[in-house]
């Protein structure tokens, strides 16, 4: 028998009637909270919530370096960029600067304190020289910081990059005279153009080896200069390089230096190019043979043979059967008893093309002197 809730009003079997009510409305409840939103969130948990743990320094020795990298923005050839990096500590131990390296010649470094407690900081300067074949590229050289920090073995790489301007363009960048002989005369010529286009002086020139001659223009208004040099071999032991020096009025490049680089030719050369001639007694004369190979057009004339370096004398002969070979006796003096000879045996002729020609000699000469006097003349 249905009955009205004594609730809603609603007809209910007589004996579930308040039970199933209960429900009834329990599921209007949840579909008007469904509609309304999520429930609102919980309250937090204070009384159980885990604090965040505080930030620590970094055990150990610690290289922190700013900036990482040095970039020179606007540098003109041959002049030198410097600039300065702060070395800092970030461990908690004592940081140990054992040595910092620059990757070449044209790189310097300057460093400040080398034991660093944690947290302090030291300055390293470091500077860079460029030169006309860094014009046109960026250029990157390397600094190494070896250090007591675990990471990368102790090794820090600094990395410096340099774009370089020419301010005058030198053409070629070096003279290379290439392989050259005795008496012949070479006449290279270096050119100069402002890369602005604004005309320049050049203020004075000059080369390292005085047998070098110069030509320009000096104190004249251009765009362009050009110079040429003079310069005549005289024998195969001269120097083999040289540096020309150029001063100007440019804002850019006051100064510009061209190396000079050439070979002497041999034409005439010995064979062998090396005499070792053993162990020896004080007064011995030792007899050894060279063979004069020449390229020249006409025959050698006036040999002679000296040693340079040691006091030992030569007598030479021409062979007739080969004229080209000399038989030398060679006359170690007692005064050399018990020394080790480096010495040098030199060839010369009336041919300044076949001039001081230098053959390595060596000798151990022991400390039996002979009581037979040396012979005059040796």
């Amino acid at each position: 028998m249905l009955r009205p809730c004594w609730r809603c009003d609603v007809l209910i079997p007589e004996r579930r009637g308040e039970a199933l009510c209960r429900l009834f409305v329990l599921a209007i409840l949840a579909a008007l909270a469904g509609q309304s939103g999520a429930d609102p969130p919980a309250a937090p948990d204070t009384e159980h919530s885990i604090p965040p743990a505080p930030t620590e320094p970094a055990t150990g020795a610690v290289l922190e370096v700013n900036p990482p990298t040095v970039v020179f923005e606007e540098l003109y050839a041959g002049a030198t960029g410097e600039s300065e990096v702060s070395l800092r500590n970030g461990g908690s131990q004592t940081l140990v600067i054992e040595s910092v390296k620059a990757g070449c010649g044209c790189t310097g470094v300057l460093l400040g304190e080398k034991r660093l407690e944690p947290g302090q900081s030291t300055p390293l300067k470091v500077s860079f020289r460029s030169a006309d074949k860094d014009v046109g590229h960026p250029v990157r050289k390397v600094v190494t910081i070896h250090s007591n920090d675990p990471r990368n073995n102790g090794q820090y790489r600094l990395d410096l990059v340099a774009h370089v301007k020419a301010g005058v363009i030198v053409n070629p960048l070096n003279l290379n005279l290439g392989e050259i002989s005795p008496g012949e005369e070479q006449n290279p010529t270096v050119h100069l153009e402002a890369e602005d286009g604004e005309p320049f002086r050049i203020l004075q020139a000059s080369v390292s080896d005085p047998k070098m001659t110069l030509h320009y223009d000096q104190n004249v208004e251009s765009n362009t200069h050009s110079l040429k040099l003079r310069f005549v071999p005289e024998d195969a032991r001269q120097n083999s390089r040289a540096q020309l020096t150029i001063q100007t009025n440019h804002p850019k490049r006051s100064q510009i230096q061209v190396p000079v680089y050439w070979r002497i030719s041999r034409p005439v050369t010995v064979r062998p190019a090396y005499l070792a001639l053993g162990r020896l007694d004080p007064g011995a004369d030792v007899q050894r043979s060279v063979e004069l190979v020449s390229r020249l057009p006409e025959p050698l004339a006036d040999v002679r043979f000296r040693v340079e370096g040691a006091p030992i004398t030569v007598l030479a002969t021409q062979s007739l059967s080969s004229p080209s070979t000399w038989d030398l006796t060679l006359h170690v003096p007692q005064q050399l008893a018990g020394e080790r000879v480096r010495a040098r045996l030199v060839v010369d002729t009336s041919d300044k093309r076949a001039r001081d020609i230098v053959v390595a000699l060596t000798a151990e000469v022991t400390n039996d002197i002979n009581l037979m006097p040396d012979l005059p003349g040796f």
